[in-house]
Order: C-alpha cells, then structure tokens, then sequence
C-alpha cells in the first residue's frame, strides 16, 4: 500500500474508489490502458456486456490465422469493430472496474504515481482534469 512511506488511499474517494481526477488524464489513460489487457479483467467486462461469444471467436480467428492467441489483442480487435454505443459501453466498463480495484494494483504502477503523488503532497490534493 505504500512506497516510501506514500499512502495511496489518498487517490481514492470516500467510497473507496479511484477519484480520476487526481490523476493527469495522460496518466489515467495509460494506467486504464494497462489495466484492461488483463485477461479476468476482460473476461469480466465482456461477460458483463454480453460479448464473450465475440471475443471468443476472435481468438479462433486467431488460430486459425496462425496467430498466437492472445486475449488483450483479440478483446482490442473486438473493441476496434464495435460501432460507438457499444464501444463506449465496454470502454466505460473498463473504467469502472479500474476505479473499484486501483488501491488493489497499485504497486504496478508507483513508477507513474509517485511524481503524482509527491506533487499533490506539496500542492495539496487539488484536481487535475476537468
């Protein structure tokens, strides 16, 4: 929960989830784009929307074109095809995942947060996105 000493809660709202607005929107993007290439992860949002039955048939698309398989790439290609209602369904989905489990990853990330971090510590912890 803490690299030298940094309490990580702090990024998080009373309900104990992600406030993203103390994150640049660069940063939250990337962390958000790291997070959603984990396979439960996917598994989770595309079984929640309803889009395994697609994401699975990626994956045989795949083999059959001698690809190695491989969820991350195969749930990005299902995503690239959805028309915008969709996309921003999955997307938002995503996100709302990222925000309930970011205290639990956290450590994947301190590389990134830490600057955060330091900053807020010294400037008071203020939004920085709209």
């Amino acid at each position: 929960m803490s690299s030298e000493g940094r309490d990580y809660r702090k990024f998080l709202k009373e309900d104990g989830t992600l406030q993203t607005r103390y994150l640049p929107r660069r940063v939250y993007t990337e962390l958000v784009n790291d997070y959603r290439r984990e396979g439960a992860i996917i598994d989770e949002v595309f079984d929640e929307l309803y889009f395994t039955w697609d994401l699975n048939q990626k994956l045989e698309e795949m083999k059959k074109a001698g690809e190695e398989p491989c969820k991350a790439v195969a749930a990005q290609r299902v995503i690239d095809e959805m028309d915008d209602r969709d996309w921003w369904m999955v997307m938002s989905a995503f996100e709302r995942c990222f925000a309930r489990d970011f205290i639990a990853n956290v450590d994947r990330w301190t590389d990134k947060l830490d600057p955060i971090y330091d900053d807020q510590e010294a400037n008071g912890w203020r939004n920085l996105q709209p």
